[in-house]
């Protein structure tokens, strides 16, 4: 089914652009059961003429756990999206898989394929964080994923709010011994 458009896409991609490509992560099934993949293909060129494609074919689980365990500031959390919005890696396992279709998201993925990191605040699960996105490619391929890392403003925050108990004490003491 190489040459049959969704299932080919792996080999007509490159076919079509001569250019290295990432296709969509997609599950499919790995001694029984459905593991999420993504298949990274490259063509093979003579000057001009396509000969063929050289493909990596990748499950998506080791970097499931790598993604997972970042702690970012030792409280935070990762997420990482296709380019097509899909939930490729994530502290909440449950969402690996899914694809997010939400207005945040397609901000998020407009703005990554223009290589624009993003920095704001969101709420996550009802805790006001800080967030920031980062575009990331894979060598030569047009397709851009979104990195995003979350930290709770409360913890970014601790310090500073530590720092102006301080002023405030010394400034009552400085203002009491004047």
């Amino acid at each position: 089914d190489y040459d049959v458009p969704g299932v080919g896409d792996w080999y007509l991609k490159s076919r079509n652009t001569h250019a290295p490509n990432i296709i969509e992560p997609y599950l499919y099934p790995l001694a029984g059961v459905d593991t999420l993949m993504t298949t990274l293909s490259t063509p093979i060129m003579d000057g001009d003429r396509f000969l063929g494609v050289v493909n990596v074919t990748l499950a998506l689980d080791a970097l499931q756990k790598r993604i997972a365990q970042l702690k970012p500031l030792g409280v935070g959390e990762a997420t990482l999206l296709s380019a097509g919005g899909m939930v490729m890696a994530s502290a909440d396992a449950a969402d690996v898989g899914k694809v997010r279709t939400d207005a945040d998201t397609k901000a998020i993925l407009a703005a990554v394929r223009e290589d624009k990191l993003i920095a704001d605040e969101v709420a996550v699960r009802g805790v006001d964080a800080l967030r920031v996105v980062v575009p990331l490619r894979l060598g030569d391929a047009p397709e851009v994923f979104a990195l995003g890392i979350t930290v709770p403003t409360s913890h970014v925050m601790a310090p500073a709010r530590a720092l102006l108990a301080v002023i405030a004490i010394v400034g009552l003491l400085s203002a009491g011994l004047l």
